[in-house]
């Protein structure tokens, strides 16, 4: 078996009441966001841009969202949205805005997102934790009487921004402009800004037969090659097909590379002694190296073993003991519009029906046998070096608000990097299928205050529990994929079946 890894993916690669909103009582912290992330000099005045209007379906009504330009300053931007419904009954905004944050209602799940850059801005958040959004209390919405959510994010670098919000859509092109009063409106609403940064966007494939993965964040690479296709048991002499394997990842690293490091890193299962799995772990990452090495030519290349000490799944089954033994390539390499891990392996058999782009996907509910619901891809846009997939989720049976699951959410969820507090709901399993690899939704890393290693959350609906209370009744859900620069793509559902041939919008 052949196994190439790409290394140049197209990076940038969805609680109750009165929680956590903005209070002007923080009007004593300062905002020190870097002015890097300020917009050029020639940002257009507040004054000559318009809003984005856009519509989406939510229990029974249409809500109307008016994004207002975003307001930049001092390295901080304001989000001001209206909310307006025509008929139907109240509905709990500040439960929609928060998204799967469901100790913190509020407008507290925006989020901008730069499809050039490849990068996400959340609500910025408080020395104590609190977000910088307006408060659940205000935003309860009423037939023909309009709310206003506020929010600070990091400031975009570009003249136009697209703003995900929970359960109603992906919103593009909205204006970047000057501070004006939008920002003082927020200022006095939510106090001081705090201090926000974008973050990357990072994108995950994997190879149909589980072989080889690559990760990108950034300009960083990481590619992925277990070791069970690399070694034999407890060896570290590559084996004919595995000097295939890295010299194909030669091969990529040669063409997408920009700068000449690369670091090798061998890693081990719990099996044996510490001290002879940290031995195996260095030969192995030097074995590759060498081979590196030899086809590279004059490139810095670093071998490091690190044993049992970073395993990639938690537990002690035979699937993540493979999943553990992996030899881990690492180097700053350039995008590319086809983000694969490659093998010869075949697609997966989809788990339930086969539609056409235009199709309807029909199941029940995973807990409750007379909830059920039919789902509809809206469409899938190329933004930028991003694409953005729109689906309705439409209840068709039942009655009740409860947590839906698009997917099984925890497919591949442990050697994604994903831990068992960060959201397994929504649309964490919605993946594309090209010819060689699964491309997983894009997520990204928000650190935890007081905590040593982030959350990791998806760019789209984390949770999708709420929005269809009766037969009927329809809600937008958000994904975001890397472009894999194909003109249709194949849409997989693990548990619920699989779009054919959806075409991709420009």
């Amino acid at each position: 078996m052949r196994v190439k890894a790409v290394a140049g993916v197209a990076v940038l690669g969805l609680t109750l009441a009165g929680c956590t909103g903005g209070s002007p009582a923080a009007s004593s912290e300062s905002s020190a966001a870097s002015s890097s992330s300020t917009p050029p000099a020639s940002v257009t005045p507040a004054t000559d841009a318009q809003p984005v209007l856009v519509e989406a379906p939510f229990e029974g009504t249409t809500i109307t969202l008016t994004v207002h330009p975003v307001e930049v300053r001092d390295g901080a931007a304001a989000l001001t949205v209206d909310y307006e419904q025509a008929d139907g009954d109240n509905t709990m905004l500040g439960a929609v805005l928060a998204g799967d944050h469901l100790f913190d209602l509020g407008a507290t799940d925006l989020r901008l997102v730069d499809p050039r850059e490849m990068t996400v801005s959340e609500v910025a958040t408080r020395s104590d934790g609190s977000y910088a959004g307006t408060a659940a209390s205000e935003l309860w919405l009423k037939p023909d009487e309009p709310v206003t959510s506020r929010s600070f994010h990091a400031a975009p670098t570009g003249h136009t921004v697209d703003v995900f919000v929970p359960f109603l859509g992906y919103v593009r092109d909205v204006p970047v402009v000057q501070g004006g009063a939008g920002f003082d409106a927020a200022v006095e609403e939510l106090g001081a800004p705090p201090a926000a940064t974008p973050v990357d966007l990072r994108s995950y494939t994997l190879a149909f037969d589980d072989s080889s993965s690559a990760e990108v964040i950034g300009e960083q690479v990481t590619v992925t090659l277990t070791a069970d296709v690399l070694f034999a048991s407890s060896s570290a002499e590559l084996t004919a097909e595995a000097a295939a394997v890295v010299d194909d990842t030669a091969a990529e690293i040669k063409a997408r590379a920009v700068d000449g490091t690369v670091t090798v890193v061998g890693h081990t299962d719990d099996v044996d002694t510490e001290e002879f799995n940290q031995t195996l772990s260095l030969q192995r990452a030097q074995a590759v190296a060498a081979r590196l090495e030899a086809a590279l030519g004059g490139t810095s290349i670093a071998a490091e073993g690190r044993g049992e000490s970073e395993p990639l799944v938690a537990g002690t089954s035979d699937e993540a003991r493979a999943a553990n033994r992996r030899v881990e390539i690492t180097y700053q390499g350039t995008a590319a519009p086809d983000p694969v891990a490659v093998s010869a392996a075949q697609a997966p058999a989809a788990t339930g029906p086969v539609v056409g782009g235009d199709g309807l996907l029909e199941y029940a509910d995973y807990d409750t046998s007379d909830r059920r619901f039919s789902l509809a891809v809206a469409d899938v846009e190329r933004r930028g070096r991003l694409l953005v997939g729109t689906f309705e989720l439409t209840m068709t049976a039942g009655s009740g608000t409860g947590l839906e699951l698009m997917g099984k959410g925890v497919t591949d969820a442990g050697r994604r990097g994903f831990s068992l507090t960060d959201s397994i709901a929504g649309v964490m399993g919605v993946s594309l299928l090209t010819s060689d690899a699964t491309v997983y939704p894009l997520d990204y890393d928000t650190p935890l205050p007081d905590a040593d290693t982030p959350a990791r959350n998806v760019l789209g609906d984390e949770l999708i529990n709420m929005g269809m209370g009766d037969p009927g009744q329809s809600v937008h859900v958000t994904v975001a994929w890397p472009d894999t620069g194909a003109d249709a793509v194949t849409i997989d559902i693990p548990g619920r079946g699989r779009f054919e041939d959806v075409p991709v919008t420009e």
